[in-house]
């Protein structure tokens, strides 16, 4: 009992080890969080003491976490401006770690990535493509004790960034851990497969909550319209958390292990790089232990998923298949021989409840814990219920149990605990159906672009159709007149591959070509389509259209777009600050005619572009070059203006006429941390309440003059909270010294971050302010023009609450400027453009 208590206590950090997660090392990738120690064997010896049937096994502790990016780890701004957040996590002696983000919105091109430390090992990134409804994301895990959380966004997209980590998972066992899985079980690529190539395709391991493992399949509906429904087993625990399930897809060995041998009980070669995760529930039940959910996305077409086919008839049959993976060992088949019987769960009494189908015993392979929600097949191919438990074992001649499908169909009467809405959705009455591909005639690439007279290579594969087994005949359609085409193999017995070749191309008008092509066997005929893209000739120069040339006020991301010449397939847009193109800011090749920059240009500055065109003959013409000035940012001086200040200080200087002061005042000048030079002011982010100020010297605004701002740099670590702030920093401005005005409208590059609860002890609350927590050096701006031709102080106040300190709030380099006509500079010369036609060089 000790020893349990101090796993639960090990499940939950803040509760058990408050204060001791965090360190302060660098590891070379940015602040660390660690988890207290942690035992696998008191892991191993808890999970055999609950081992049993109808238990999903265990593979690692989730420990749950509160970690955000604006609590934990670094940020860097990087010279793009975008954002860089990184936190190193570590958590000793684990064999794997996994992520549970129960908050994850990523702004558009926002990236999360995870690896190892020395980058051996990677998750691929996430992004705006994997926000979901439900709001969560989960990570497979990644083999190594130690990994990186790195987070890229834009400097917009940082205010928009949801992510909040709950769960870490400490991995005790891995997937496929040697010795695991019993010698007697089978790889799927054995012979005794083959028959059952298409159902394979169809299973997959699966973890939920980042913690049990099971197995699961994808199952087709009598719509066909491959909508991604997934069914497992209802003790796997998916029911309540189904936006945590990852599913892996072909986790198989490469090679057949053979059965008994020390090798097909050792560890395979599998990989777990075909993932995808997050679901939404549909239907569970527990007495038929069935769980029905459908996936966030459809698999990868790569992948080359199976949508398994069903029998909901109840009958029993004269032998049966299961497709598993042994506790989540790489995927294994098993075959009985035996006719199959309807019982209770652990029963052999027939009909007993009629909740299960019982399998005698297996006379190839077995099952184990990680086979649960596996789908047992009946001779003609379909899935009639999803493993539950049992007892066997290499060695041994006992049953396992499976739901029946039959009594899932009506589980409890409602939508929410039966299949029957789900894999039925148009009331059909249908008793079973077959499975089916995405598509039983794939071809790859899905475009060929060929250079007259060369040939063009289509690879296909060939399944099934209509689960039959007989050959199928292939066939194109669509192909340029005078060219030839040709099948390597024709026909052929799926599963197959073959090669369509289409030759003597140089007969062909260019030109693009849709292809069809088509197998045809008893089962049916299913097609699939690729292009076909033939040119003669390198392509024309293309003809730029917007913006028109010189063109001024263009946003920081303009969109540029060309005419394509006759035979353009690829342009390559170049973007420079001069006219001979040495100082290129973007170049980028894309295949449409219309581009927007990735990220902002300069603000307020002259472009020049211009267009390559190329295809697969090579390079063609370059457009000629045209120019466009962006628009003046906020702080800028727009095109025939010049900055004027009125102020400046970059607390070099000893900052001459600042004064600080309020309750609990800390501000002070600083070198820990500048935006330029040696010195910046901070106040510091005590843990008491304090409200602490800072005013700036009076300054003479001019009356005359556009753009008229205050700009500053601060660099925040501010405490905030999920909905505000805790503590915050605000701008006020006064222009007698004793009245002063909170800035908010007119801040126009840092809006505040939220506000302070109206029952905190900090003296802002109730009122908006910064919190940051933390915000790299970001320049303020902030519109002046109401008070233009006045005296103006400003007020830099932060206020703090009773509880958690914060480093603080930094502000550097402040400057007050207005834009006027015709105080330009008399002369300058950056040397951008080259010449140097007017300089002289006198030798003493």
């Amino acid at each position: 009992m000790k020893r349990q208590a101090l796993l639960s206590c090990a499940m939950f950090v803040f509760l058990c080890l408050t204060g001791t997660a965090v360190g302060g090392a660098d590891l070379g990738d940015g602040a660390v969080f660690r988890l207290p120690p942690i035992d696998n064997d008191d892991l191993l010896t808890e999970d055999s003491l609950t081992a049993g049937p109808g238990v999903a096994p265990r593979f690692a502790l989730p420990v749950e976490v509160k970690i955000d990016p604006f609590t934990y780890g670094s940020w860097t701004t990087l010279n793009d401006g975008s954002m860089q957040w990184r936190l190193v996590v570590s958590s000793p002696g684990a064999k794997s770690l996994n992520f549970g983000f129960t908050r994850y919105t990523m702004p558009p091109g926002g990236e999360l990535r995870i690896h190892s430390l020395d980058k051996e090992q990677t998750i691929r990134p996430f992004t705006a493509a994997d926000n979901k409804p439900h709001g969560q994301l989960w990570t497979p895990l990644l083999p190594t004790a130690e990994a990186v959380l790195e987070l890229r966004v834009s400097a917009e997209g940082y205010r928009s960034l949801e992510l909040e980590l709950t769960h870490i998972g400490h991995g005790y066992r891995t997937f496929g851990d040697v010795q695991e899985s019993g010698s007697c079980n089978v790889d799927v690529i054995c012979p005794e497969g083959d028959d059952w190539r298409d159902e394979i395709r169809s299973v997959a391991v699966i973890s939920t909550g980042g913690s049990t493992f099971c197995t699961g399949f994808m199952v087709n509906n009598t719509a066909q319209d491959l909508r991604p429904l997934f069914m497992t087993a209802d003790h796997c625990g998916i029911a309540g958390s189904a936006p945590s399930l990852v599913v892996f897809w072909n986790y198989e060995n490469s090679t057949c292990r053979v059965p008994g041998s020390g090798a097909s009980g050792g560890g395979g070669d599998g990989s777990l790089a075909q993932f995808q995760t997050g679901s939404t529930l549909l239907a569970t039940s527990n007495p038929s232990d069935f769980t029905l959910v459908v996936l966030d996305d459809a698999p990868d077409e790569v992948w080359n998923v199976h949508w398994a086919g069903w029998d909901r008839s109840g009958n029993d049959f004269p032998s049966s298949v299961g497709i598993h993976h042994p506790s989540t060992d790489e995927k294994r088949i098993s075959i009985d021989n035996d006719p199959t019987s309807t019982t209770s769960y652990l029963g052999s009494s027939v009909p007993g409840d009629g909740t299960h189908i019982r399998v005698l015993d297996w006379d190839l392979g077995t099952t184990e814990g990680g086979s649960s929600g596996s789908p047992l097949f009946n001779p003609a191919h379909r899935a009639i219920g999803q493993l539950h438990g049992g007892n066997a074992a290499c060695g041994n001649d006992t049953e396992d149990w499976y739901g029946h499908i039959a009594v899932s169909w009506e589980g409890g009467g409602t939508p929410g605990n039966r299949l029957r809405d789900h894999l039925d959705p148009a009331g059909t009455g249908t008793m079973f159906i077959d499975g089916r591909d995405a598509s039983a005639i794939g071809v790859a690439p899905k475009q060929v672009d060929v250079c007259a007279p060369d040939d063009a290579l289509f690879a296909l594969t060939v399944a099934q159709i209509g689960g039959s087994s007989s050959s199928v005949t292939l066939s194109a359609t669509g192909q340029p007149a005078g060219t030839a085409t040709a099948f390597s193999a024709n026909p052929v017995v799926p599963p197959a591959t073959s090669t369509l070749t289409i030759s003597n191309t140089g007969a062909a008008a260019a030109g693009s070509y849709a292809i069809d092509i088509s197998g045809t066997s008893s089962g049916g005929t299913e097609m699939d389509s690729a292009t076909l893209r033939v040119f003669s000739g390198v392509p024309l120069a293309p003809g730029l259209t917007a913006p028109v040339n010189g063109a001024l006020n263009q946003p920081a991301r303009p969109t540029l777009s060309w005419t394509p010449p006759a035979g353009g397939s690829d342009y390559t847009v170049e973007i420079a600050l001069d006219a001979a193109f040495t100082n290129v800011v973007v170049s980028q090749t894309v295949g449409e005619t219309t581009f927007l920059p990735a990220a902002d240009l300069a603000t307020n500055t002259l472009h020049y572009w211009r267009v390559l065109a190329a295809n697969i003959c090579g390079a063609g013409g370059t457009s000629s070059v045209r120019t466009f000035t962006t628009q003046a940012a906020p702080g800028d001086c727009s095109t025939g203006t010049t900055a004027v200040v009125a102020f400046a200080d970059d607390m070099e200087g000893g900052a001459p006429g600042w004064v600080h002061g309020g309750s609990g005042d800390t501000w002070h000048l600083s070198a820990t941390r500048t935006h330029g030079g040696s010195n910046s002011y901070l106040a510091i982010g005590v843990s008491s309440v304090s409200d602490q100020l800072l005013d700036s010297p009076a300054i003479s605004l001019p009356a005359t003059g556009s753009a008229l701002s205050l700009q500053f740099w601060n660099y925040q670590e501010i405490e905030d909270s999920f909905s505000g702030c805790f503590d915050s920093g605000v701008l006020e401005i006064s222009t007698d010294g004793a009245t002063w005005t909170r800035l908010e409208a007119e801040l126009q590059t840092d809006p505040y971050d939220g506000a302070v609860g109206g029952g905190s002890s900090n003296p802002l609350a109730g009122s908006n302010g910064w919190c940051a927590d933390p915000q790299d050096w970001f320049r303020s701006v902030v519109d002046l023009s109401a008070w233009a031709g006045q005296t103006v102080r400003f007020r830099f106040r932060l206020g703090t609450d009773s509880s958690v300190s914060r480093e603080g709030w930094y502000i550097d380099d402040v400057v007050v400027q207005s834009c006027e006509v015709g105080a330009s500079e008399i002369f300058s010369d950056g040397f951008e453009s080259g010449g140097t036609s007017m300089w002289s060089i006198i030798t003493p």
